[in-house]
């Protein structure tokens, strides 16, 4: 049980210093909203939420009331999580900026982006003692995945 613990925690560490991808999580376990879209963004660059987020990760990491659908996604070089300024007991604001190269769809198509940026605000609460993702919407958000985790570059 021990060895099976400190394996999962090796993997967890690895997972977010962006050598693999992170796995999934079925319990929100964040002490800090920083950590919470440290996972996001590591799931999202990875591709997990353009092709489908889980019902588990949706009800335990965000308010919302449905899966986010695209039909399309960003494509990104990096993303940069800005520090937490200000912290609050139970809400939180965090931007991720996002250096963009192109947009991407099913059919394997990519454009160039017109912006070469794109930033995003989270809004976080606690809700019952966990941190969730409150906005934007799950209609607002647009997926981001990295080029490194895209097959044909």
């Amino acid at each position: 049980m021990r060895l099976n613990i400190c394996i999962l925690l090796v993997t967890s560490c690895v997972a977010f210093a962006g050598e693999k991808i992170p796995i999934l999580v079925t319990t929100n376990h964040f002490k800090t909203p920083q950590e919470l879209i440290e996972y996001y963004c590591a799931r999202d660059g990875a591709g997990f939420y353009w092709t489908g987020m889980t019902e588990a990760e949706r009800k335990n990491l965000t308010t919302w009331k449905e899966i986010p659908s695209h039909d399309s996604f960003l494509i990104t070089k990096q993303y940069k999580i800005v520090p937490q300024k200000t912290a609050f007991l139970d809400e939180a604001q965090i931007e991720v900026i996002y250096d963009l190269t192109d947009i991407g769809d099913a059919h394997g198509t990519r454009s160039p982006a017109a912006e070469k940026e794109y930033r995003v605000t989270f809004y976080l609460k606690k809700h019952y003692g966990r941190w969730k993702i409150q906005k934007p919407n799950a209609s607002q958000i647009v997926p981001v995945l990295l080029e490194s985790h895209l097959k044909n570059r």
